[in-house]
């Protein structure tokens, strides 16, 4: 971390937040926390629903500390006091911090398991309460357990890593409740670590995680994609048709996470389908994040979506009479499982016509003799993403949809593929940059690819820039700034050994 850029940020206001802190937890618990946090979480959290829950969180657990005071005022913070009295700074910053998070998340975890829940039962209580947990863990032990108030911002807080060189530890599989549980411990440690390895005193942890390093990294603006690319495809998701999902679409500027499918990229059209009482397709969004892991969300993969459309609602009834949707499998399911159902071009377009929606269309050509592929999406998935797997990458060396900070908070996205894309300090480089399109039919489309592709490049520092559609490959790079094409292959030329160990040389990966 850069001592002076946080020595200034201490003098313009960052101490008083740190003493802020460190007299709330010292001394007595107000609401002003709560408030605070509040505040301070708007910077980089734009769901309302997380912002809500957060705060009702912490007022009650300021509420149970305050009223845990009142009855035994030696019971809460005698013991961490004594502490603080007998041991000297260099034994605090010593102590084995690993030990003390495992033994205060195990308690909790043996409780759920004494009482006979299910790991996901458990984990299911656990994230729901996050707020409340992690912050009575932090008043009790402040030296080792870190507030958590990153809920569904889990993309903020790898952000955050990346920019300060952070390793955060692997996030576990879906399907572990588990190890999702013990995930927050991990965080701890790794949070602890980097605290003393910078000589910070836990409540400057706590402003540098909550305040600096959220503005740092752009905060909403650093995840929030507003200028949205053209959709490559839609999907289903499912809302529940009792609560305030039904009225969500009411709200033109609302914006909210939801779970989604792997494969959903920003600006991707999200069709709502309203369960019971209502049973309809309701409405038409927009994805307006990339997509992400969130190991504290439930449902696990998780997207923002966006600018709501309502329309003509079809029933369930209707949809089941319906020649054409009634073949649909998800429909046939009847519905079930409908999160991050893909849909077909011509199935999302026919649904806009009965919605009487004006959102936007899925452009898409019907497969013929003379055009294979039919849209955008479909060249990176049979074509692009085998062909880079031909030549070394693995699903790991390469990004899709990287948003690049561009200075004073404004960011760009640079939506197709990055090759071995490197963070460093907020700064991103790469490799290559890759970018798909459907078809490349003439020398003015190739130059205005080209011109899209080389401004990404520069962006990244990127050794080459490269176009591919369904007519070939054509590749540039840096040395003559992106200027010259240095090499040109149709998909058939490399089918051949010769070109492919030709196309090698430039952009093969070298790090395998």
């Amino acid at each position: 971390m850069n001592e002076y850029v946080w020595e200034l940020y201490l003098k313009s206001g960052g101490s008083e937040l740190v003493a802020f802190f460190e007299d709330n937890i010292k001394n007595e618990m107000t609401m002003d926390f709560a408030k605070k946090i509040h505040e301070l979480q708007k910077v980089y959290c734009v769901s309302d629903d997380i912002l809500s829950e957060t705060a009702d969180n912490l007022e009650y657990c300021i509420s149970y500390i305050n009223k845990k005071n009142e009855k035994d005022k030696d019971a809460v913070k005698s013991e961490n006091d004594n502490v603080e009295e007998n041991i000297d700074e260099d034994e605090i910053v010593n102590a084995d911090y690993n030990k003390v998070i495992d033994d205060i998340t195990l308690e909790l975890w043996d409780w759920y398991d004494q009482n006979d829940d299910s790991n996901k039962q458990a984990f299911s209580d656990f994230i729901d309460k996050l707020a409340i947990y992690t912050t009575f863990w932090a008043y009790l032990d402040y030296d080792c357990m870190i507030p958590y108030y990153f809920r569904c911002n889990y993309n903020v807080l790898e952000r955050i890593a990346n920019a300060f060189e952070i390793e955060l530890p692997e996030i576990p599989a879906k399907s572990d409740y588990k190890a999702r549980f013990f995930h927050y411990g991990e965080l701890c440690k790794v949070f602890t670590e980097f605290r003393i390895e910078n000589d910070l005193s836990p409540f400057e942890l706590w402003a540098f995680l909550y305040d600096f390093a959220p503005k740092y990294v752009g905060g909403i603006d650093s995840y929030i994609i507003s200028d949205l690319p053209e959709p490559k495809s839609a999907f289903f998701i499912g809302g529940d048709g009792k609560n305030a999902d039904a009225f969500a679409e009411d709200d033109a500027d609302n914006i909210s996470f939801w779970q989604c499918s792997p494969n959903t990229r920003a600006g991707d059209m999200i069709v709502m389908y309203l369960r019971t009482p209502i049973s309809a397709i309701s409405s038409v969004w927009r994805s307006c994040s990339v997509g992400f892991n969130d190991p504290f969300f439930f449902y696990y993969r998780c997207t923002y979506i966006c600018n709501p459309m309502k329309g003509k609602r079809i029933n369930i009834k209707e949809i089941k009479k319906d020649e054409f949707l009634s073949r649909m499998p998800i429909v046939k399911g009847n519905m079930q499982g409908i999160n991050g159902v893909e849909l077909k071009p011509s199935e999302y377009n026919y649904i806009l016509d009965l919605l009487q929606c004006n959102a936007k269309r899925l452009e898409y050509e019907d497969i013929s003799a003379d055009n294979h592929y039919v849209n955008e999406r479909d060249v990176e998935e049979r074509l692009i993403i085998p062909f880079l797997k031909n030549i070394g990458y693995s699903e790991e060396d390469y990004q899709r949809q990287v948003q690049v900070p561009i200075g004073n908070h404004n960011h760009t996205l640079i939506p197709d593929f990055v090759l071995h894309d490197h963070v460093y300090r907020g700064r991103h480089s790469a490799f290559a940059v890759l970018e798909a399109k459907k078809s490349i039919r003439n020398d003015k489309e190739l130059s205005a690819a080209l011109s899209q592709v080389s401004s990404y490049a520069l962006l990244l520092s990127a050794e080459y820039a490269v176009i591919a559609s369904q007519e070939g490959l054509w590749i540039t790079t840096s040395k003559d700034h992106y200027s010259a094409i240095v090499g040109k292959f149709s998909w058939d030329e490399l089918a051949d050994n010769d070109n492919q160990y030709k196309v090698m040389k430039y952009i093969g990966n070298k790090k395998r």
